[in-house]
């Protein structure tokens, strides 16, 4: 973006008369640019996203973002991804929250915030009514920053989605966060990868789980849970009855696990996403997972991609897939399963294809035989008038004749 095209983007936004949405991501805006939007945001009613990622506004620019929400009415989203921020960023931002009451998504994705910036937007959230999403992934939070916001989802009753992902919180940081799971009633999607939760950290939540109904959305991919972990966690979904999608890919799952997760889904009948990419299940994990689809059907997606499954399972798993009707999103196996999957999908969907296209068929065979039958009815009353013009003309006629070769365009 060239300055004079900055210039009359700042004058749109006084004026009101720029789109309801700007994507300003990776433009080079600093700090001074950054103030000039807010000074603008301040006079604005109109705009209600705002995306400013990857730019380097850092804690100034922050700052000055954070005194214009205090003011503005109408913005909802607010993207700062990777700005630099730092803490006193977030510390503004915590405050002008306090405050402001129509921002209803945030996100400070790699801003540099840690357990103090962390600590600011939790208390910040034991006020606010409106903020629905906040993204502080990336952003070395600790375990003190976990338990900051674990606190003040007890007392928070509006924040839907929480993504703490690359924190290094900790087995410390998700117990304090699946004890505030039995008590919150409102947060639905929770983002914990690459956390270094561990099998603890996972038995934490597993039983936080089994009480929980609101949680539809759990990710704890890259976090070592183990066997262990993954057999606790599909203990707790025999009993819960709202998760919809779990992440546990690159857990050192082996074929323990899959098997405890695979008898968990004869039994489960929410869940619908399960990622169990980059683990160790094997030939013998994939084929009983697969033998459990057959008696499930809710689950739609089942990521098992680099999980040492070889050829011949694979076969097993195409031939046993064709039993169950319900997985028509996907299967990530490894790459040589994309053919047996394409496969799959099209012995599955043999019957309703006969289904559809043989009436169809039946219908267009009778419509072109109508069409034949009357195109021959045509032939013949052609072939009848001319025949009568002839005689009425007392012209002879042949087979051979030039005129009868051309009779329709005679007639």
């Amino acid at each position: 973006m060239t300055e004079h095209e900055f210039k009359q983007l700042i004058e749109q936004i006084q004026n009101n008369t720029c789109p309801a949405t700007l994507a300003l991501g990776n433009n080079g805006i600093n700090a001074e640019k950054a103030k000039q939007l807010a000074n603008a945001l301040i006079l604005n009613s109109t705009l209600q996203t705002l995306d400013l990622f990857n730019n380097q506004i850092d804690k100034e620019g922050a700052e000055a973002l954070a005194k214009a929400l205090t003011q503005n009415s109408t913005l909802q989203s607010l993207n700062l991804w990777n700005n630099k921020i730092g803490k006193e960023g977030a510390e503004a931002l915590a405050k002008a929250l306090t405050q402001n009451s129509t921002l209803q998504t945030l996100n400070l994705w790699r801003n540099q915030i840690g357990k103090e910036g962390a600590a600011a937007l939790a208390k910040a959230l034991t006020q606010n009514s409106t903020l629905q999403s906040l993204n502080l992934g990336y952003n070395r939070i600790g375990k003190e920053g976990a338990e900051a916001l674990a606190k003040a989802l007890l007392q928070n009753a509006t924040l839907q989605t929480l993504d703490l992902h690359y924190n290094k919180i900790g087995k410390e940081g998700a117990a304090a966060l699946a004890k505030a799971l039995l008590q919150n009633a409102t947060l639905q999607t929770l983002n914990l990868g690459y956390n270094q939760i561990g099998n603890e950290g996972a038995a934490a939540l597993a039983k936080a789980l089994t009480q929980n109904s609101t949680l539809q959305a759990l990710d704890l991919g890259y976090n070592q849970i183990g066997n262990e972990g993954a057999e606790v966690l599909a203990n707790a979904l025999t009993q819960n009855s709202t998760l919809q999608t779990l992440g546990l890919q690159d857990n050192e799952i082996g074929k323990e696990g899959a098997e405890a997760l695979a008898k968990v889904l004869t039994q489960n009948s929410t869940l619908q996403t399960l990622n169990l990419e980059y683990n160790q299940i094997g030939n013998a994990g994939a084929e009983v997972l697969t033998k459990a689809l057959t008696q499930n059907s809710t689950l739609q997606t089942l990521g098992l991609r680099e999980n040492q499954i070889g050829n011949p399972i694979e076969k097993t798993i195409a031939a046993l897939l064709t039993r169950n009707l319900k997985i028509q999103e996907r299967l990530q196996l490894n790459w040589s399963g994309v053919a047996l999957l394409t496969a799959f999908r099209r012995a599955n969907h043999e019957s309703e294809i006969k289904n559809s296209i043989l009436p169809l068929i039946s219908q267009i065979t009778k419509k072109v035989d109508s069409i034949a039958v009357r195109m021959i009815n045509y032939d013949k009353f052609i072939d009848t008038q001319f025949h009568q013009w002839h005689l009425n003309h007392r012209a002879p006629i042949t087979k051979g004749s030039i005129g009868h070769r051309k009779r329709k365009s005679t007639c």
